[in-house]
């Protein structure tokens, strides 16, 4: 059986409550994402699965700092030289808004060919460990996430397991008081019946959806107002 680990929403270099601050000026939420990270690529090694799943949002924005984007190349350096081949989706706070914007998932793919970056808003279709991966990143409309959605579902084949990846919400769950930016909202039911597994990000809560439907949550617990609920 093939195994392999979700990580979703890591939002590094999100740098909320700017006035808590360590010895060095450092904010201290910005250290809590990075620490947070850093455990789970640890915990990714300790499991010893076939692969890995990143679903987006791996960024809190699409120009991350230096130390930032350092610290996800040193993450992934160490998961490729444990031999471990991953895909990586964009979410809606690291896909830049013009078409024309770079990315920091195309500096990642230059140096790093084991893992299929999917992040020019069209669907990638990768076989990793025996499974066929469905990968749809963030687009700029639910109109082009929908027909992205149908591309993916054409590359399906009887005879692996498919697993579809996206970055999204869903309409099926409770309305929450803060919509998040650039969100995506789509019906469970847009997701082709054929798919094996569904594995979502945008969500921070590991959690079931349906029977083959589940979001791997973040590496870090928040929400969006970064205080408790009252």
């Amino acid at each position: 059986m093939t195994r392999l680990v979700a990580l979703g929403d890591a939002h590094l270099g999100r740098t909320h409550l700017a006035h808590l601050r360590d010895e060095e000026g450092r904010n201290l939420r910005e250290e809590d994402f990075l620490h947070s990270f850093a455990w789970a690529v640890d915990r990714t090694l300790e499991l010893e699965p076939d692969g890995f799943l990143w679903l987006g949002d791996i960024f809190d924005h699409a120009r991350p700092s230096y130390r930032t984007f350092t610290r996800v190349a040193v993450g992934l350096r160490r998961l490729q030289d444990a031999g471990l081949r991953g895909v990586a989706i964009t979410g809606n706070h690291d896909t830049p808004r013009l078409r024309g914007t770079g990315s920091p998932y195309a500096a990642l793919e230059e140096f790093f060919p084991d893992v299929a970056f999917a992040w020019r808003m069209r669907a990638e279709t990768v076989d990793l460990a025996g499974i066929r991966v469905h990968a749809v990143p963030q687009t700029l409309t639910l109109e082009d996430f929908r027909r992205e959605l149908q591309a993916s579902a054409g590359e399906l084949r009887a005879d692996p397991t498919s697993v579809l990846l996206a970055h999204v919400a869903l309409t099926s769950l409770p309305t929450r008081q803060y919509r998040d930016i650039n969100e995506l909202e789509v019906e469970e039911a847009a997701f082709d019946r054929r798919f094996d597994l569904v594995v979502l990000g945008h969500y921070h809560v590991h959690q079931k959806v349906s029977r083959r439907t589940w979001y791997a949550g973040s590496t870090d617990s928040f929400w969006f107002a970064d205080r408790p609920r009252g």
